[in-house]
């Protein structure tokens, strides 16, 4: 309202000065009217024109904060929150589907070589078939920029990454130190066990750490909901206060500790 005012007023000088130009000098009354009308009407005009681009001005404005504002959140909340986190857990995830992989193969060769009476080479049960996890995937940061946008009830996304890191780490230790040593172990005779048994007991623990682990990857898609609802739902940070209460937040909070309790008690 105050720059609607402030700009009629400018109008009103510019008039002002315009009469106050024209004041001494003699016109008879037919020029004065003509005056009179073709400032009325030029006036007019160029307070339109002002109007119309004090309008287009403030909307433009207004537009761009606005839209400036939505990419400040979008980086914070979505690339340096959601999206990061997702890349941490499809990195071990996929670590762990080449480890998972390489164990089982590892053993089918085993009992196929035994049955066959052929000779197995110590390369083909080598630890080091196996691939690390790079640590730096495990970032804390992307997760608590999801706590400070859901408050304490975002933790549970970050207590399921943790769960599922330990599990691959632990994993891991198993496919090196347990099935690479039990291999050598039992071939140099030090295991009173036959092949078939050995390869299925240890067969039957593999799928069972990948059952174990494969419920994990619905934290994927529900980080990738998080996503979505972030760039369509803020638009300002106004409306952050309100994200949390969202049924679609509150549904995807749910899933999640309901998951993170099953997880717990396997």
């Amino acid at each position: 309202m105050k720059k609607t005012m402030h700009i009629l007023y400018i109008f009103l000088i510019v008039l002002a000065l315009i009469i106050g130009f024209l004041l001494p000098i003699k016109f008879d009354e037919t020029q004065k009217i003509e005056i009179i009308k073709f400032i009325g009407k030029q006036g007019a005009k160029l307070f339109f024109v002002i109007i119309t681009a004090w309008i287009a001005y403030k909307f433009g404005i207004k537009k761009y904060l606005s839209q400036r504002e939505h990419e400040q959140i979008t980086k914070r909340y979505i690339d340096n929150g959601t999206d990061l986190a997702i890349e941490g857990i499809e990195h071990v995830l996929a670590i762990y589907r080449r480890n998972f992989t390489n164990a089982l193969q590892m053993l089918k060769n085993f009992r196929a070589k035994h049955a066959s009476n052929i000779a197995i080479k110590p390369s083909e049960y080598d630890k080091k078939v196996f691939t690390k996890y790079e640590q730096k995937f495990f970032n804390v940061s992307p997760f608590q920029k999801i706590i400070t946008l859901l408050e304490k009830s975002g933790k549970v996304y970050h207590n399921l990454a943790q769960g599922l890191f330990a599990k691959i780490d632990i994993a891991s230790i198993f496919f090196e130190l347990d099935v690479c040593v039990r291999i050598q172990a039992f071939l140099d005779g030090h295991l009173q066990i036959s092949y078939e048994k050995f390869f299925q007991q240890y067969t039957q623990e593999i799928e069972r750490r990948h059952k174990e682990i494969d419920q994990y990857y619905v934290l994927i898609a529900e980080l990738e909901l998080l996503s979505r609802l972030i760039e369509t739902k803020i638009v300002s940070i106004k409306d952050i206060e309100q994200f949390r209460k969202l049924p679609e937040v509150e549904a995807s909070l749910n899933r999640m500790n309901q998951l993170y309790k099953k997880t717990k008690k396997a």
